[in-house]
């Protein structure tokens, strides 16, 4: 981040540097959770209609689920906050130290 000072960035830059580098992970992780899950529940229904009697319906309601992404996805953004913050004095206190 101090090369980023050092280059002339703004505070929001450095804010929002840090929030994408927060988010992206979250997106991915979440997306790939939920392919796997419906995946998974895909292929292994026969099995637990067969050995457990447990039916689960691999066919969840996007629009619901998308509820919960953008639940993670503000929190993400929010805690990101925390060490952008710290980062952006800390670049602050490194520049006027050289």
């Amino acid at each position: 981040m101090e090369v980023l000072r050092a280059l002339g960035a703004k505070a929001h830059v450095i804010i929002l540097l840090i929030g994408a580098e927060a988010l992206l992970p979250k997106t991915v992780g979440s997306l790939a959770g939920y392919l796997l899950i419906t995946l998974g529940l895909l292929l292994g229904q026969p099995l637990l209609e067969q050995q457990f009697a447990f039916y689960i319906s691999p066919y969840v309601d996007f629009a619901s689920v998308a509820h919960f992404f953008f639940i993670a996805a503000c929190a993400a953004i929010l805690l990101s906050f925390i060490p952008a913050v710290v980062a952006y004095k800390k670049s602050l206190l490194s520049g006027l130290k050289q």
